[in-house]
């Protein structure tokens, strides 16, 4: 005898085959859309197709023949600022119009010869596979590196490997954040070559200042030009004697030097060193250091020189940088044509035009007390 079922046992049933309805809707739903999608994504890549089969057709590029489109990339890709790090690099820009013009800047190692990357810690893992992708890119071409970090993040290891196994084909380096991992690289023992390296620009209290760790480059034949500055950045001057000693052929110089360091000088550091091709120098610091730098060098070619000068606080050193000048006159036998004095209590008037008179060939002279409010006026201006 079968048992009737109540209202409530009815209810339950048709609401179970209710819901198995529904949910076999949402899944025939769900393939629907699923196919839908593939088929939207077949007619994407239909579009890109047919566009760049548009652009072959009707792009004026296209008709040129490809030394003329890479002349023309070119001169857009060298028109970046070198300055600027932070925009996106021109070859990127081009490859974004279309197949084709990226199929051109990718292929072209000379438009990618120069690397420009400000780093940024949370997008570091991409930019260290772009920066792997445009060194790929660039082939076996000598490069130009321009690099900083923002907000002086500091990469891994990895960065400096990957940018500094490329050294052999660098012919311009820039750093303008403290890289520790990239100052470490360049001082490492044994070093990096680099022999198509011409100028190097540092503007980082990054550089290791101890004096067991120094630059070779005696690796670099073809190095003219170096820029060591910023306000935080500064060598004692034993360790800039280290690194001068280690210069060939260098034609400019430019070095700030660690307050009182002066007193750190070792006897290793007595001889002179010959510096035959330096035309142009600048040393800043305190009156004492600069003329430890300048009773140590010969510089037969010397034509422009800054001192930028800080007082120690004593008057009996005050003058010992222009007695050091005028030494290094007599032992390099120059013709000097332009020369600046900067700094708080440079020294006296008839101390300076004396120091002055010494040089017969200067075309410029630029003198700036900044202890007389940044001034500095001769009390006979008929003087020379």
């Amino acid at each position: 005898m079968e048992t009737p079922q109540t209202p409530t046992s009815d209810f339950s049933s048709r609401r179970r085959l209710n819901q198995t309805l529904v949910v076999n809707e949402a899944v025939e739903c769900e393939n629907d859309i699923t196919s839908l999608q593939n088929v939207l994504i077949d007619l994407k890549y239909k579009r890109m197709a047919l566009n760049t089969k548009l652009n072959s057709v009707h792009d004026l590029m296209a008709e040129l023949p490809l030394e003329v489109t890479t002349e023309i990339f070119q001169l857009v890709v060298d028109s970046q600022e070198e300055s600027n790090l932070r925009s996106l690099p021109t070859q990127f820009l081009l490859g974004r119009v279309c197949k084709a013009w990226r199929d051109t800047v990718w292929k072209h190692p000379s438009l990618w010869k120069d690397i420009r990357i400000q780093i940024i810690a949370e997008k570091y893992p991409k930019q260290e596979e772009l920066l792997g992708e445009w060194l790929n890119h660039s082939g076996t071409r000598p490069i130009t590196v321009s690099i900083a970090s923002k907000d002086r993040w500091q990469p891994p290891q990895s960065f400096a490997t990957l940018l500094l196994g490329t050294s052999q084909r660098w012919t311009a380096f820039t750093c303008c954040s403290p890289l520790s991992s990239i100052s470490e690289g360049l001082a490492a023992d044994p070093p990096p070559s680099f022999p198509l390296l011409s100028s190097i620009k540092v503007f980082t209290n990054g550089l290791p200042q101890n004096e067991s760790m120094k630059y070779n480059f005696n690796a670099t034949p073809k190095l003219r030009n170096i820029f060591l500055s910023h306000p935080y950045l500064c060598l004692p001057a034993s360790y800039a004697l280290s690194f001068i000693n280690s210069l060939q052929n260098i034609r400019k110089l430019v070095i700030w030097l660690t307050k009182g360091s002066a007193n750190q000088i070792a006897s290793q550091h007595t001889g002179l060193k010959i510096l035959p091709s330096l035309n142009s120098l600048c040393l800043t610091g305190e009156n004492t250091a600069a003329s430890v730098i300048l009773d140590r060098i010969i510089t037969p070619a010397l034509m422009d020189l800054r001192l930028w000068i800080y007082s120690t606080g004593s008057a009996n050193l005050d003058h010992a940088w222009i007695t050091s000048l005028n030494d290094l006159r007599e032992r390099s036998a120059f013709s000097l044509s332009n020369l600046s004095f900067k700094g708080a209590g440079i020294g006296q008037e008839g101390i300076l035009v004396d120091a002055v008179g010494s040089f017969p060939t200067l075309s410029s002279l630029h003198i700036e007390d900044l202890g007389k409010n940044g001034n500095f006026v001769l009390s006979d201006l008929t003087i020379g």
